[in-house]
């Protein structure tokens, strides 16, 4: 599937902080737990449903989408549930075809995962 674009060794890193900067853009911070370095990235996101949808690159096409290939997609929903934990959906999905005729793959993947808020 499509890679992650927070992809480093982030096991050394126990605080997550989200800043939302603008109406477009909103920052995402990891704190290293010994030397308080951090790792930032900035994403553009837009609102659906309650949730930050992040626009990050998600979309990945393998050879020549629906006429010899397959178009994979990514998206990652933040949201804060009523305890105010954060919950990270993801949704990859890969569909392709052969000569818009015969459809190879259509496979969707949902995850959901929990975090509690630390206090």
């Amino acid at each position: 599937m499509t890679k992650d674009t927070l992809s480093s060794d982030i096991q050394h890193y126990s605080k997550l902080e989200i800043k939302v900067n603008d109406k477009k853009y909103l920052t995402i911070s990891l704190i290293h737990d010994i030397d308080s370095t951090k790792i930032e990235r900035t994403y553009k996101y837009t609102v659906e449903n309650n949730s930050y949808l992040l626009k990050n690159k998600n979309t990945k096409p393998l050879l020549i989408p629906y006429i010899f290939g397959s178009l994979d997609t990514k998206k990652l929903y933040l949201s804060i549930d009523a305890d105010n934990n954060l919950i990270i959906n993801t949704v990859e999905s890969r569909s392709g075809a052969v000569l818009l005729i015969g459809f190879l793959d259509w496979k969707t993947t949902q995850k959901k995962y929990v975090y509690n808020r630390i206090k």
